[in-house]
């Protein structure tokens, strides 16, 4: 089916038009106050925006535990008074490298040892649900809580890593070489390295070569398509025996090595199972210097040596199940007082089945829980997923979901922030753009039409020990650098492009829960409204948490929240995070579609204004310097200028919140609500603060 267009009520562009031609005859000539600076809003013809979605909600899994204690009653209303709209149920497991039983009930492909590929059957599904460990695991490394390890170095000879089975040539009907199995070793510095050697799992390879990296690291490049040059290298061909494949290395000083897998032969036990029976596997793996001693680290934890895998096949069993990975009630969540319209869905992708997929899929459309829309997986390219690894997985479950509701919207990848593109090593056409590759592999297959919406997560910056005050000046910069490049790559505008997450930093710090963390989530839901013709973002907060401390740098605490809790998640206080959703979704926005206008920029002080239906002008403003500024807004209409004069506002500042930094018992000496204040002509906007204007046309 063709790309699916979000469906806003129309207004017509004439009769804005119109509203503001009449302010411009009655106001004009109305000079600004003196030492004013002035804003200009501008009306340019464009489609309408709809709040709900712009002031969306994820709503993400926990810790063993703390699901209970989030959403309790009171929690739930708290929650519920700042009034976001459409929520977006965010998978953890995916970021954990486990697999999801989203149902207690289902069926294993070994029902009889209670292992093997489950698929789900929708029983008990309304309740907490659970991860499971993935014991053919890749990745050292995961993006969640690091509690498991690669199956690669962990010193056990009987464990081992295999590739995803739905990456082979049966359920992608492609060739193989499209999708490489690899493995990626971190020796942690440059060593002279004389050999290697790698033990096989069931299913060996027919032949493999080793590459190393010449220079810097291969490892979450950040960089634009243009300056990517530095690609893997030839070292040395692979020798295969049954049990073990062996290469010299020839004493090249390295840090970073890839083996690179062709073919597939089953040297396993019998099995009826296909999927047991294709791909790569390894068992263990030793990389020896000149002097025959081993480089790797063989350890049964995250501090073994690093390794990262092209895929990781999901075979798993019933002892694998990780308490520590709760998700939700999805039906709870979907069906209770935050959800303010339909939800967001997530598809498993990278360590699930397509069959169970459809199995969840089936499940929620039973439910009858309206959807806006599946987002399958979740951050590839913090997990290193390749392009074309994704695309294939994406379109075998896609056509699951379209299957069950041609309607649905299915869209992703999903990414983590990264700053300025989001690439990945060179392809045969050296084109390193992660979406751009993955834009040509759908319309290569004819499968443009599977591809719905485009989303990302926005955590921009990785230091919170630093002056947040440069990087909330640089931010405005560096999302639109991101959208501009996605757009070059081959995104379409024609489809809604979303922030399914965003916040401050994705590590915690005192910004979080400060006035910094507050106007950098207020000026990203600004500029969304502006950046694409149809943008949602999705506030990554929501649960009432603790302060918590992860910086090594230095002694700061804080967390994405709106709410800051003791422990055992009982409020303490709101964070300023709350005052700006709240301000947004009161006071700028509505419940109606709105007009985004155009608006010039003042360096520390930036604007986003909204025309709404019943000829109303709402402005955000925010101040990202250490002085007041004081501002004049002007609206023009061609070559007509007026002067915004009858000014309602709503401003939120030091003079309302000020924070006592003391560890995990930091808290706010002065903790009021927004001040709201009349003005004509002009308002002044205190030092690092956030201001909503509203003047009636």
């Amino acid at each position: 089916m063709a790309a699916r267009r979000l469906a806003l009520r129309p207004r017509a562009p004439a009769a804005a038009r119109a509203a503001l031609a009449a302010v411009a005859a009655l106001a004009a000539g109305c000079g600004g106050g003196h030492g004013a600076t002035t804003i200009t809003l501008t009306y340019a013809k464009g489609a309408p925006i709809e709040s709900k979605l712009l002031l969306g909600a994820a709503v993400d899994g926990h810790e063993q535990g703390d699901t209970a204690k989030i959403f309790t009653p009171a929690n739930l209303r708290a929650m519920e008074s700042v009034d976001l709209g459409a929520l977006s149920y965010r998978l953890r497991t995916e970021l954990g490298v486990e697999a999801w039983h989203w149902s207690r009930g289902g069926t294993w492909s070994d029902p009889q040892r209670q292992q093997g590929y489950w698929t789900g059957n929708g029983e008990g599904a309304g309740g907490i649900t659970n991860g499971y460990r993935l014991p053919r695991r890749g990745n050292t490394f995961d993006q969640a809580e690091n509690g498991d390890h690669s199956r690669v170095d962990d010193g056990d000879p009987s464990s081992f890593w295999k590739t995803n089975p739905y990456l082979d040539e049966r359920f992608t009907h492609e060739p193989n070489s499209l999708h490489p199995a690899w493995l990626l070793v971190d020796l942690g510095r440059e060593e002279a390295v004389d050999s290697l050697r790698v033990t096989w799992g069931p299913v060996r390879p027919e032949a493999f070569t080793v590459q190393y990296w010449p220079s810097g690291s291969p490892l979450f490049q950040i960089s634009t398509p243009r300056k990517v040059t530095v690609d893997w290298q030839p070292l040395a061909s692979g020798r295969v025996s049954e049990s073990q494949g062996t290469a010299p290395l020839g004493g090249r000083r390295v840090r970073y090595l890839r083996l690179v897998f062709a073919g597939s032969r089953y040297r396993g036990p019998p099995t009826a199972d296909a999927r047991d029976r294709i791909g790569v596997s390894a068992s263990e793996l030793y990389v020896l210097d000149r002097g025959r001693h081993d480089l790797i680290r063989h350890r049964p934890d995250n501090h073994q040596t690093v390794i990262y895998t092209s895929s990781t096949d999901p075979w798993h069993r019933a002892s694998d199940r990780d308490p520590n990975y709760e998700q939700p009630s999805f039906v709870g969540l979907a069906r209770g007082p935050l959800n303010k319209g339909p939800i967001l869905v997530p598809s498993p992708l990278y360590y699930d089945t397509p069959p169970d997929a459809r199995a969840w899929l089936s499940y929620l459309k039973r439910t009858g829980v309206s959807i806006r829309g599946v987002e399958l997986g979740e951050e590839p390219d913090g997990q290193l997923v390749a392009p074309e690894d994704y695309a294939a997985l994406y379109v075998q479950v896609a056509r699951e979901a379209k299957a069950i509701d041609p309607a649905w919207p299915t869209g992703g990848p999903s990414f983590q922030k990264y700053y300025p593109d989001w690439v990945f090593w060179l392809d045969a056409h050296r084109d390193p753009s992660w979406m751009h590759r993955l834009t040509n592999y759908l319309r290569a297959r004819g499968a443009s039409s599977l591809f719905n919406f485009f989303s990302f997560e926005w955590y921009p910056f990785d230091d919170t020990c630093a002056d947040p005050l440069p990087k909330l000046r640089a931010e405005p910069g560096m999302l639109k650098t991101v959208v501009e490049n996605q757009k070059r790559a081959g995104v379409p505008t024609t489809i809604p492009w979303m922030v399914a997450e965003y916040g401050y930093s994705a590590y915690s710090g005192r910004p979080e829960v400060d006035l910094p963390g507050a106007i950098l989530d207020a000026e990203v839901v600004g500029q969304m409204s502006r950046l694409v013709p149809h943008p949602q973002a999705y506030f990554y907060g929501y649960e009432p948490v603790p302060l918590i401390s992860e910086s090594r740098r230095c002694d700061t605490w804080g967390n994405l929240t709106l709410f800051v809790t003791d422990d055992d998640n009982h409020i303490r206080y709101r964070a300023p995070a709350y005052w700006a959703i709240y301000l947004l979704s009161h006071h700028w926005a509505d419940r109606r579609p709105a007009y985004p206008l155009a608006s010039t920029q003042g360096g520390d002080v930036t604007s986003y204004p909204l025309l709404h239906q019943d000829n109303s002008v709402s402005v955000l403003l925010l101040n990202k310097s250490k002085t007041a500024r004081t501002v004049a807004l002007d609206v023009k209409d061609g070559a007509r200028t007026a002067r915004l004069r009858e000014l309602q506002a709503w401003q939120y500042s030091a003079a309302n919140y000020r924070f006592v930094a003391a560890g995990e018992n930091g808290h706010p000496a002065l903790d009021r609500a927004p001040a709201r204040l009349s003005a004509v002509g002009q308002i002044t906007l205190p030092p690092l603060s956030f201001t909503v204007v509203r003047s009636r046309l």
